[in-house]
C-alpha cells in the first residue's frame, strides 16, 4: 500500500509539471529504494548519481560552465544511455554536493531530461538552498511511512493543550506506540507474557499499560496528541472530546494520585480544561475535576456521536 502511494504521488507530479523535485527526510525512510523503483517502471532509461558512493561526482559536476557541460559531464559518469524525452535522472546524496540544488534550474530549462534529487537532513541544512531554485524545483519531505503499515501509533507533541489540538501539532516531535499491545510484549523478553497475565509483581507495568490506552484511543477515532512543557511537566495524552481538551495520565504503581504535570495543567488559568482523567489499577474515585479509573474502562472514553437534526416547516396552516 505504502509503495503504490509513493509510486502515485510521484506519477502525478511528474505528469503535472515540468520541475524538479527534490526529496529529503531521515536516512532509512526509504528515498532511493522509492526513486529507483518509479524510475525503472516509469521511464525507459534511468540515470543514478550517489555523490557518497561517487565521491569524484561531486567535483566533476559542480564545475560544470553550463548546461550543456553539465549533461556532458553526467553521461561520463554513468554507462546508462540518455534518452531525450525519456531517461530520469536522479541525483542521490545532494548533501554532499549541494551545488547541483542550485545548477538545477538550467537543466530543466534545458527541458531534455526530467530530474529528481534526494538528501538527509542529517548534519547538513538545506534550507539555505531551497529558496534558489524558485520555479524549477519542489521539496516533498519523506517520513517513516509506520502508521500506514498498521506498525506504530504516532502521539503528536502539542505546543498548547486547546483547541483545535491539530493547529498546535509539532510534526518533528512524536512518540511511537504499538498497534497492538500484544506486539509489544512480544518484544519484551522471553517468557513475559505468561508473567503479565498472572500480574507479577516484578514487572513495570507502565509502557504495557500506556500502549493499551493509545491502542484503545486510536480504535475509537481519536487523535492522539502529548503536551509536554519544562515548567509544567508532560502529560501522557491529550485529546478532544466532546468539544473540551481531555488530559489523561497512565499510572501503574500505588502512588498513582501523584500527577505533578496534571496538576499543574488543571490549576492553570490559560487553560480552561473542565475535567481529566488518571488510569490505574484502582476503582473508581473522583477528585475535584479528576476522575480515577481503572485501566479496562478506556473501552467507554468514546467521540460524542453528532446528532442527526432535520427541520421540517409546517406549512399547513396556509
Amino acid at each position: 500500500m505504502i509503495k503504490r502511494k509513493i509510486d502515485r504521488y510521484l506519477e502525478e507530479y511528474y505528469d503535472s509539471t515540468k520541475k524538479a523535485l527534490l526529496i529529503t527526510g531521515a536516512r532509512q525512510t526509504g528515498k532511493t529504494y522509492s526513486i529507483r523503483n518509479f524510475g525503472k517502471s516509469h521511464f525507459e532509461s534511468m540515470v543514478g548519481i550517489n555523490f557518497v558512493e561517487m565521491s569524484d561526482a561531486g567535483s566533476v559536476l559542480s564545475t560544470a560552465k553550463n548546461s550543456r557541460d553539465l549533461l556532458l559531464r553526467i553521461s561520463s559518469l554513468t554507462t546508462q544511455p540518455l534518452i531525450e524525452g525519456k531517461t530520469l535522472i536522479f541525483f542521490d546524496e545532494v548533501q554532499e554536493c549541494p551545488e547541483i540544488v542550485t545548477a538545477i534550474k538550467f537543466l530543466v530549462d534545458e527541458g531534455n531530461y526530467r530530474y529528481i534529487m534526494s538528501g538527509s537532513l542529517l548534519g547538513v541544512e538545506l534550507n539555505d538552498l531551497r529558496s534558489e531554485p524558485v520555479g524549477y524545483m519542489d521539496v516533498k519531505e519523506m517520513f517513516p511511512w509506520l502508521n500506514e503499515a498498521g506498525v506504530a501509533l504516532p502521539v503528536y507533541n502539542v505546543e498548547e493543550p486547546v483547541i483545535p489540538l491539530k493547529l498546535s501539532r509539532s510534526r518533528n516531535l512524536f512518540k511511537l506506540f504499538q498497534n497492538d499491545v500484544g506486539l509489544l510484549a512480544s518484544q519484551y523478553a522471553d517468557g513475559i507474557q505468561l508473567r503479565l497475565l498472572t500480574d507479577a509483581k516484578s514487572i513495570n507495568f507502565g509502557s504495557v499499560y500506556e500502549n493499551a490506552i493509545a491502542q484503545e484511543l486510536s480504535a475509537h477515532g481519536f487523535d492522539l496528541y502529548y503536551f509536554n512543557s519544562k515548567k509544567q511537566g508532560e502529560l501522557d495524552f491529550v485529546i478532544e472530546k466532546s468539544g473540551a481538551i481531555l488530559p489523561i495520565e497512565v499510572k501503574s504503581g500505588k502512588d498513582y494520585h501523584r500527577h505533578n504535570a496534571l496538576s499543574n495543567l488543571m490549576s492553570n488559568q490559560n487553560y480552561p480544561i473542565p475535567e481529566a482523567v488518571v488510569f490505574s489499577n484502582e476503582n473508581f474515585r473522583q477528585t475535584d475535576k479528576v476522575m480515577y479509573l481503572p485501566v479496562y474502562l478506556a473501552m467507554f472514553i468514546e467521540k460524542q456521536t453528532p446528532v442527526d437534526i432535520t427541520y421540517k416547516v409546517d406549512l399547513s396552516g396556509l
